[in-house]
């Protein structure tokens, strides 16, 4: 058995059994772990699908919420620290049951998950101009993780009506996931794209496709890189990598920060400790 308990499971079968009686839930639980939307895969040991699913959010939050992402990153606050909670409890903690309900049909009804990512595009793009207004790690955190609890009833309704009218398209879902996959497998480390972006570029035969390209560093790691002598030349800035074929193409970029590595890999050990500290609980209920 690859899965047993995992922590924030219980919080969407807890949902479900808010409504249904113990059978039907169960039968929907597998649905979503074994189903179209394939949850499982966020509570395998190590977490990988999970810390991949994470550095898709960054990409698209980069994509779609620049000066945003940015923002937070120059503050060292990565998704990993507040998405990873949204996801592994499918936004039933910290947001209200009403919230956490809709989010259960639109999986179920659409048998993908794909409303998990944009509906955290959705939640940050809809704090932004607090967000971008504090610059202190905690004050962000803080917010970020509290705000939507005070939010009234119609407000979550405008947020989860963007995110089912995300700009985030289905083959921008799919280009981010391959970007967070390649970056993996060429790295041996998952990244949080803090000078890439998705751009949509035409073709010679009069295609669209999506393309990685550079985007603008922060204050921050623009700082970390004059000091390294690895500041972007225009000339690499201006040469995209197709996403057209994962197998063939490789995703390249602006050199990778050393400092930004180390960082990166302090956040990915962040979340590694966070589950070993969970294992005695986790026996603890399978021995019961």
């Amino acid at each position: 058995m690859q899965v047993g308990y995992c922590q924030g499971m219980a919080f969407a079968a807890g949902v479900l059994l808010m409504y249904l009686p113990e059978e039907p839930a169960f039968r929907l639980f597998q649905r979503l772990m074994q189903g179209g939307p394939g949850l499982r895969r966020l509570y395998l040991p190590g977490l990988q699908p999970l810390k991949l699913e994470l550095s898709r959010f960054e990409l698209l939050l980069g994509t779609h919420h620049p000066q945003l992402h940015q923002h937070l990153l120059d503050a060292g606050l990565p998704a990993l620290l507040y998405a990873a909670q949204w996801f592994m409890t499918s936004y039933s903690c910290p947001f209200p049951l009403h919230l956490t309900a809709r989010v259960m049909d639109i999986l179920l009804q659409s048998d993908s998950d794909a409303i998990m990512p944009r509906l955290g595009l959705a939640v940050v793009g809809a704090m932004q101009d607090q967000l971008l207004d504090l610059d202190d790690f905690e004050a962000l955190i803080t917010h970020i993780k509290v705000t939507p609890l005070a939010w009234p009833m119609h407000q979550h309704r405008e947020v989860f009506q963007a995110a089912l009218n995300s700009p985030a398209t289905n083959a921008e879902l799919a280009a981010a996931a391959q970007a967070a996959a390649a970056e993996y497998q060429k790295m041996g480390r998952l990244s949080s794209f803090s000078h890439q972006r998705l751009l949509r570029q035409h073709t010679s035969g009069g295609t669209q496709q999506l393309e990685l390209s550079p985007g603008p560093l922060g204050p921050r790691t623009e700082a970390a890189a004059a000091a390294a002598g690895e500041l972007p030349s225009t000339t690499a800035a201006a040469v995209p990598t197709t996403m057209a074929d994962e197998a063939s193409s490789s995703l390249r970029g602006m050199p990778l920060l050393q400092q930004q590595q180390q960082q990166e890999v302090a956040e990915l050990k962040q979340l590694d400790d966070a589950t070993a500290a969970l294992q005695p609980e986790k026996k603890q209920v399978l021995a019961q």
